[in-house]
């Protein structure tokens, strides 16, 4: 499998950390949270608990909302992806 090469963005809007943000991004990207742990080379339960962690910090209930502010934070996430 190739390398997974992200770009994290510093200028952290939404608190974020690198790990967080890299979860975020992927899920945003059409990736299940199955295929991120995967990805990622992390378990499922620790991205589930990342996300369930992100979502509290925010108040948030549902993961589609984190994926929209994401969305309206960041934009694109395509543009988050090296091009090798």
């Amino acid at each position: 499998m190739e390398q997974l090469k992200i770009l994290y963005k510093p200028k952290n809007k939404l608190f974020l950390t690198e790990i967080q943000f890299s979860i975020i991004l992927l899920l945003v990207s059409g990736n299940s949270v199955k295929e991120v742990s995967i990805l990622l080379n992390k378990p499922h339960a620790t991205v589930k608990a990342h996300i369930e962690k992100i979502k509290k910090k925010h108040q948030l209930k549902r993961l589609i909302d984190l994926v929209r502010d994401f969305v309206l934070v960041y934009g694109n996430p395509k543009k988050y992806f090296l091009k090798n």
